[in-house]
This record gives C-alpha cells, sequence and structure tokens, in this order.
C-alpha cells in the first residue's frame, strides 16, 4: 500500500518530464522547419550590402573578436560598415554609449539587417544557436576560433565524430566557412579537420597583437584597468606578477585545492603578488577572501592586459599559454587533477607532457618551489623548448594578424576594393583551397608525428 502511495505521488513529476520533453522535442523541429523552409530561402533572395558583422560565441565582447573588431574601426573604410552582434543587454550598451555600430538579437529590424549582411566573422561554432546560423545563411563566413590549443574541437570532437552524416548535417560543427584563420602549418595537421572549409589562411590571433603595443585603456570595454594600474604600480616597487588561470571544470563550485592563506604567506616573503583569473564559468568565490597579495581578476574582464605585466604564468590545461609564448616568459603547468580530467572531461588532441614548455606541479609544495626558482632564483630551464613549441604553434610572432587577416578578407570576398594598395596580405603559399590542404596534411602527418616524439 506504502509503495502504490510512493508512486502515486511521483507520477505526477513523471509525468511533467514526459510532456517536458516531448515538448522541447517539439519546439526544436518547428525551428528547424522555420529555418531551412523559410528562413533560408528569404536570405538568398535580399540584396546584400557592405556590412561586416562579427559575433562572438556568447555574444560577449572579447577575445580576437573584440580586438579585431576594435581595428576595423579603426581604419577609414567609407563603404564597410563593421557591426558588433549581441544578445547581452550590457554588451550592446556600453558598445552603443562607445560609438560604436552594434545589433542586439533577436529584434526585427536585426532580422533584416541579418539578411543583408556580407560577411560574418566568428570565434567559434556557438553563434549558429537561437536562429541566428539560418538569418546568416547566405552570407560569407570567416572562422578565426577563439584560441589555439590541446583540446579536441569541431568535427574532431568524439562526440560528433561517431554520428551518422546526416545527425552530423544537423550539428554546429558542420556549418561550412568560406575562410579559416589557423596559427601555424602545425596547426593546420592537427585542427584542420575540425573545420569544413572553402580557404585557409595562415595567420596570428588578433587578440595578441596587443603583445606588440604599449598597454592603454580602451575606455573600459571589457579590462579591469583598475587592477591593471595597481599592478604597474606593484612592478615598480619591485614585485613579480605571477597569474594563475585555470582551465574551467564542470564541477567547479571550491577551490580547495590551493591553501591560500599558506600562498599569500609565501607570496608576501617572495615579494610577489599572486593574480587568480578564474574562468568566467566558474562558480567559486574568492571574493570573501582578504589577502595581501593575492588578488582575483575579474573572471569576466579580458586578460590579455594582464599576461602583459605577467613574470609568470601558471595555467593547467588552458590554451592561454600557448599565447603567453609570444612574450618568452616563463610557465608552471599545475595539472593537479590530469589523472580525472584528461581523457575524463576533456580529451585532448595531443600529447600533453610533450607540448607543455614547463615544469609540472602536482600539489602546492611542489607549485611553490618551482614559483621559487623561476621568480626569486630566475632560473629558467625551459626557454629553448619554449621557442620551440612557439614556432611549432605560431608562424607569426608580430603584431599584425589583425591587418592581415582584413586585408586577405578585402582581397577574397569584396572584390570591387582597390587591390594595388600596399598591404600586408599573406603570400600565395600561405592561403590554399582545401583540395591542396588535404593533400599537404596527409603527407606532412608523418613528420608530426616525429616532432612530437
Amino acid at each position: 500500500m506504502k509503495k502504490a502511495i510512493k508512486m502515486l505521488r511521483k507520477s505526477p513529476k513523471r509525468i511533467r518530464k514526459v510532456f517536458k520533453k516531448i515538448w522541447k522535442f517539439i519546439y526544436k523541429k518547428t525551428l528547424l522547419l522555420l529555418g531551412y523552409c523559410i528562413i533560408i530561402p528569404i536570405s538568398f533572395l535580399v540584396p546584400k550590402n557592405d556590412s561586416v558583422v562579427l559575433t562572438s560565441r556568447f555574444g560577449d565582447f572579447e577575445g580576437n573578436l573584440k580586438y579585431l573588431f576594435i581595428y576595423l574601426n579603426s581604419l577609414n573604410e567609407q563603404s564597410v560598415k563593421f557591426v558588433f552582434l549581441t544578445e547581452k543587454k550590457h554588451v550592446y550598451t556600453k558598445l552603443r554609449e562607445k560609438g560604436f555600430e552594434v545589433w542586439f538579437y533577436p529584434s526585427i529590424s536585426t532580422f533584416f539587417k541579418m539578411f543583408r549582411t556580407r560577411l560574418l566573422i566568428v570565434d567559434g561554432n556557438e553563434w549558429t544557436k537561437n536562429l541566428k546560423y539560418f538569418f546568416l545563411f547566405s552570407a560569407k563566413k570567416v572562422q578565426v576560433w577563439h584560441g589555439t590549443g590541446l583540446k579536441t574541437i569541431g568535427l574532431l570532437k568524439p562526440s560528433i565524430n561517431k554520428l551518422s552524416k546526416f545527425r552530423k548535417i544537423l550539428k554546429k560543427e558542420y556549418t561550412f566557412y568560406h575562410l579559416l584563420a589557423l596559427t601555424s602549418e602545425f596547426q593546420v595537421k592537427v585542427r584542420g579537420k575540425a573545420f569544413r572549409y572553402g580557404t585557409l589562411l595562415i595567420n596570428g590571433l588578433p587578440r595578441n597583437d596587443m603583445f606588440f603595443t604599449k598597454i592603454t585603456s580602451d575606455d573600459g570595454l571589457g579590462c579591469n584597468y583598475e587592477l591593471i594600474d595597481r599592478l604597474i604600480e606593484y612592478k615598480q616597487k619591485g614585485l613579480s606578477v605571477v597569474a594563475y588561470t585555470p582551465t574551467w571544470r564542470k564541477h567547479s563550485e571550491n577551490f580547495d585545492h590551493l591553501d591560500l592563506s599558506s600562498l599569500n604567506s609565501f607570496a608576501q616573503k617572495n615579494n610577489i603578488m599572486l593574480v587568480i583569473k578564474l574562468h568566467s564559468k566558474h562558480n567559486c568565490d574568492l571574493d570573501r577572501f582578504n589577502f595581501s597579495n593575492i588578488i582575483e581578476y575579474d573572471r569576466y574582464a579580458d586578460v590579455y592586459p594582464l599576461l602583459s605585466l605577467t613574470d609568470l604564468l601558471i595555467t593547467d590545461y588552458s590554451s592561454i599559454y600557448l599565447d603567453f609564448l609570444l612574450l618568452d616568459r616563463p610557465i608552471t603547468f599545475f595539472p593537479y587533477d590530469s589523472e580525472k580530467y584528461i581523457g575524463g572531461e576533456r580529451d585532448l588532441l595531443l600529447d600533453y607532457n610533450k607540448t607543455t614548455p614547463g615544469p609540472k606541479c602536482y600539489n602546492q609544495e611542489e607549485l611553490q618551489e618551482e614559483i621559487y626558482v623561476q621568480v626569486v632564483e630566475r632560473v629558467d630551464k625551459y626557454k629553448s623548448l619554449r621557442n620551440e613549441m612557439r614556432n611549432k604553434f605560431f608562424k607569426y610572432h608580430d603584431g599584425h594578424s589583425s591587418e592581415r587577416l582584413w586585408s586577405t578578407i578585402k582581397s577574397n570576398f569584396f572584390a570591387h576594393y582597390d587591390k594595388s594598395k600596399p598591404s600586408y596580405n599573406s603570400k600565395p603559399s600561405e592561403i590554399r583551397s582545401f583540395e591542396e590542404e588535404k593533400k599537404s596534411r596527409d603527407q606532412a602527418i608523418a613528420i608530426m608525428d616525429k616532432q612530437l616524439k
């Protein structure tokens, strides 16, 4: 009798769950029908103007697209309109206040503007959500991705790889990009198959251009410049800046892998200012701590001005260390949960130990020892290995990535531009079709394997 009563009490919840699943299924299929049968045909009928739209993975103004957008708006391109598309109201408001052209999604006026867009520049595949894929279907698409790295991405993800061809077509990872930008021949060989693309460009990352210029305020566009100014003062007083940028983990509701009180005493004793920059998805809260030599950097702020001031970077599986290679400064790796993370939470494309040019620490004692060696004693045993990795992952070590990218985009998608003007356009050998790249990639796989050994 008791069991029967329990079943009756649970049944409404089960019914609601079933109805929720059915509604979700119907909703998704309805959107697909709307997109493929109505929105896409309209997108081909509407004439295009010379608008270039940039939209990031989650609508934030950050990373490669932030620095590319600022660069493009500094140009005197009279006939081209550069627009940032976002679903976040605070991003929309901030960019409008600064005088930039920005569209808020969704809105009726934005739908029509999207239909007329000639070119779309993105830094991931998540932009396709909420029908944006359909409204921008007929626009030419440029993929710059949001970094280099070790993790599986796009069509190389095991969860995507195992799908049938038909099911893959419905995934965001199957999007076709007319131009794909990767940072080196090595990255092409490792990550080229993660995308469907027409033309390939070897180029740097626009966000790394700022490493080669003086740090200046961008009027508050996503940067924690108040803290940056404080760090500059600390460095002028002789303190070393050590930045810790851990990767986001699915279950990261606390920060108990480090004893911050002990770490603060260590930093204070050795004239170090430790800056912790958590991923924006981290749930743990460090604001409740108040330490003299440990500061939390705004997790939503642009990390690249911080990297410019950093004397030693500590990270784990984040691709941020690859960007930091361009500064040729020490890196310490802290993969304290490698057995759980690698192959468990995320799969890696490359051998972790062979592609991370720095000491590996698995507990706080080892970490503090390495910080002391590299910051206080200034012993650098990994300089040559860092240079090797830098050259492998980046063809260019300059501040002209945005310039090269825009020059290539103009020559490929804006034929009416004056091509006689001098530019940083890539050499012909650096721009290849998919067929040419496939042949080159297949021939070079054996060489790549030898290089990793």
